[in-house]
């Protein structure tokens, strides 16, 4: 017995007709649109992340820079700016030396006797 349509299969009754364009085939939803205006986003500056909390690891007394901070696996060594931002506690007195602090690890390195020096 000969079927009309196949029954099954990759040519069969239930294989789709036709597939959609690929996604490059086809005009974007939108249209075209020209980029206009002033975009900064090739001249941010993008810091590496240490939180104070994370300073605890360092012993009273120390010197912490970006030397040390690579040494503990804090940051890399050429993976550019610094910044120092507040997230957990810090109870040790250190010398952090670094690009950029927020304005709460700051004072949070000085409540606990610390001195701040930016690069």
């Amino acid at each position: 017995m000969r079927f009309s349509r196949l029954p099954e299969g990759a040519g069969g009754a239930s294989a789709s007709a036709g597939a959609a364009a690929p996604t490059g085939a086809r005009p974007p939803a939108g249209g075209t649109r020209a980029k206009r205006g002033f975009n900064n986003a090739n001249f941010r500056t993008v810091f590496q992340v240490v939180n104070a909390g994370q300073l605890q690891a360092f012993d009273d007394g120390d010197r912490v820079d970006l030397h040390a901070l690579a040494a503990r696996g804090l940051v890399r060594p050429r993976g550019g700016p610094v910044k120092i931002l507040a997230g957990g506690r810090l109870t040790r007195k250190l010398t952090v030396t670094a690009h950029a602090f927020s304005a709460t690890a700051e004072k949070k390195i000085l409540a606990a006797g610390g001195r701040v020096q930016r690069l």
